[in-house]
């Protein structure tokens, strides 16, 4: 091999080893995108006023900005760009850090121009090391909005007529799109503020876009506390949808439920005035009657409903509280006829379901006058035989 040869292969050797040796590390450094998050700011609202402008009427335009990202934004400048308009208020400079969540106002003022017409000048946000932002407001000067075609959604609901503390409950929600243009990045938040009705499905959706005439159904799954007062809920529903034009439009829903409690009524103890009920005896028999369920017990009337006792067997109690309850008092008269007699009590009573009504057994013995004895001598007998079994085991032991 000649001296031209070897030195030929040594560069072309010292060439690979070089660039091994570049690469090599800087395959093993992560790139910046993958170690580094980024900001990511967005316009979710904006407001112009007045609403129409005239020729060469000052007006304001106030935009709401958004850092969603999970790092802060550093915004370097903010500025109005359109040549029809005037821009009043210059650029901002410098605004400073926008934190993850964080969100903040920005208010332009502008000269409209002389001609009539709908203007979108367009907001511009340049933001260090992140994607600046460009974001078209609809200006009008003078102009019928029916000009406008813009994008219109109604909520159809399909709502339960009443719901109870404890139970779960669907809502279906029909969005429809009865405006004249396509509705963009339908964002849908439910926005619970009370916990005695929670979520069980997801409380935000998202809905790439709507034509005219489209329709788009949710379903909404709910539970309720069992504590929860009977009355009224409110549960707002937030749409922010946007125009092919920047158009850009946030409504609030509102779903109505009515919680309805039912009452649930139980005899929680019997008792009488005296343990030993005799033919002919007339006693006083109380029942605790306890009301256990979600709503109050309205027009409470308990019935005896026997053909052996007579007497005083209706109570009327009136309205039972939930978690509370009421005494019902029956003055009776036993029969002539011993033995175990069953009677029936009714309760009768109404809530916001309708009315309702319980029935529910009693069972009473009734002794005959001469039984009342038997006891008592059959207890002496036994008395006088083991005393005198005692004395007899005493006497045979001495």
């Amino acid at each position: 091999m000649s001296e031209k040869s070897k030195s030929k292969n040594m560069s072309v050797f010292l060439a690979i080893t070089l660039i091994l040796l570049i690469t090599i590390p800087l395959a093993a450094i992560p790139s910046k995108a993958q170690t580094e998050s980024k900001p990511s700011v967005t316009v979710i609202h904006y407001q112009v006023s007045p609403g129409v402008l005239m020729p060469v009427e000052v007006g304001t335009i106030t935009v709401t900005i958004r850092n969603s990202g999970d790092v802060s934004a550093d915004i370097e400048e903010i500025h109005l760009v359109r040549r029809e308009l005037e821009s009043l208020s210059g650029t901002y400079y410098n605004l400073g850090m926008l934190g993850p969540g964080e969100s903040t106002n920005i208010t332009f003022t502008f000269r409209a121009p002389y001609k009539e017409g709908i203007y979108f000048p367009e907001v511009h946000i340049d933001i260090f090391n992140a994607t600046n932002v460009r974001y078209p407001v609809p200006v009008n000067v003078n102009t019928r909005v029916s000009k406008i075609k813009q994008p219109s959604i109604e909520v159809e609901k399909t709502i339960p007529d009443y719901i109870k503390p404890g139970g779960n409950f669907n809502v279906s929600l029909n969005l429809i799109n009865k405006g004249q243009s396509k509705a963009d990045d339908i964002n849908i938040a439910v926005n619970l503020n009370k916990s005695l009705i929670s979520l069980k499905s997801p409380s935000n959706y998202y809905i790439a876009g709507l034509e005219p005439g489209e329709t788009y159904e949710l379903n909404l799954k709910f539970t309720s506390d069992k504590n929860a007062e009977i009355g009224l809920y409110s549960i707002p529903i937030v749409l922010q949808y946007s125009g092919a034009s920047g158009f850009l439009k946030q409504q609030t829903e509102t779903i109505g439920v009515q919680m309805i409690g039912k009452a649930k009524l139980d005899i929680a103890q019997k008792k009488m005035n005296q343990d030993i009920i005799n033919v002919g005896d007339s006693f006083t028999l109380t029942l605790k009657i306890e009301n256990t369920g979600t709503d109050d017990a309205k027009g409470v009337k308990a019935y005896i409903d026997s053909d052996y006792f007579y007497g005083d067997k209706t109570a009327y109690l009136g309205e039972i509280s939930k978690d509370d309850y009421a005494n019902a008092i029956f003055t009776l008269t036993a029969g002539n006829i011993a033995g175990s007699h069953e009677s029936e009590l009714k309760l009768v009573y109404e809530d916001d379901y309708g009315a309702h009504e319980l029935r529910e057994s009693i069972i009473v013995v009734v002794y005959s006058a001469q039984q009342d004895y038997l006891p008592l001598i059959f207890v002496v007998f036994v008395f006088c035989i083991a005393s005198v079994t005692i004395t007899l085991w005493k006497f045979r032991k001495r």
